[in-house]
């Protein structure tokens, strides 16, 4: 709308984005009418939306890799680790760094699934991603690149892993924690069509995502910083738990780093 500066514009979206609320109150807020705060926050959301491709990525150089693979090992002495998995509902009307987001998907459709339509499968299994490690919970199926827990632990190193495992998957946790306290809206629902809603949960992401670039300071309470626990209901036995090829890399971890 041309009648309203470009920064008022941001404004409007990051207003949304941040209260949750209806169009209607934002628009009461600055005195705009509700249609044009409509436009206002399809046009902002969708310029912010096309940011993720440049702030939502898998790290790229040899330096970036070794850091965060430094940092999650600092955290509980788990190696080769490049990024955690899960998923996170955003409630409709019928997110520390992202590094890879699809938002797209009803909360009713498995992790596993979401991930296997995911391109980062492929980037691993062409052999492009060597020493390097995702971890994910039991919903997904565990492979020589995306480590899960074991199941039922029998030795006190299978247990030590799954502790280590636990705590370090934890940051992905808190990450959709703190996205959801940042920008309640994902968290108090939105009510606007479903095309806006998946540009809306990537724009917050990436927006997250330059906030941390900028060392920008978000203070909250630890306690209040709670994602939704893993249902053990959803638990996929993809493969036994001697499957050779796909518990060789877990198998190999536990008995030479986690077994020390």
């Amino acid at each position: 709308n041309n009648s309203v500066s470009a920064p008022t514009q941001i404004l409007v979206a990051l207003r949304f984005y941040a209260i949750g609320a209806f169009q209607q109150l934002v628009g009461d807020h600055i005195k705009i009418h509700n249609s044009t705060v409509c436009r206002i926050i399809r046009k902002v959301t969708s310029k912010v939306a096309r940011l993720g491709r440049q702030h939502i990525q898998m790290p790229k150089t040899e330096a970036e890799i070794t850091e965060i693979k430094a940092g999650f090992y600092d955290l509980h002495g788990f190696p080769r680790v490049v990024g955690t998995l899960d998923c996170t509902h955003v409630k409709i009307q019928s997110p520390v760094k992202i590094r890879h987001i699809i938002a797209r998907w009803p909360g009713s459709l498995h992790d596993s699934t979401i991930f296997n339509d995911s391109p980062l499968p492929v980037e691993f299994e062409m052999g492009t991603c060597n020493n390097r490690v995702l971890i994910g919970d039991s919903g997904y199926p565990c492979k020589p690149y995306l480590l899960t827990p074991i199941l039922n632990p029998s030795s006190a190193s299978e247990e030590a892993y799954n502790q280590a495992h636990i705590l370090t998957r934890n940051s992905i946790e808190r990450c959709f924690g703190v996205l959801k306290r940042r920008f309640p809206c994902l968290q108090i629902g939105l009510r606007v069509n479903l095309g806006l809603i998946t540009q809306i949960i990537v724009a917050c992401a990436a927006l997250h995502n330059i906030y941390k670039e900028q060392n920008d300071i978000f203070e909250y309470d630890d306690q209040e910083i709670i994602e939704e626990d893993f249902d053990e209901d959803d638990i996929l036995l993809h493969y036994s738990q001697n499957d050779n090829v796909n518990y060789a890399t877990r198998n190999a971890l536990i008995a030479t780093v986690i077994a020390k």
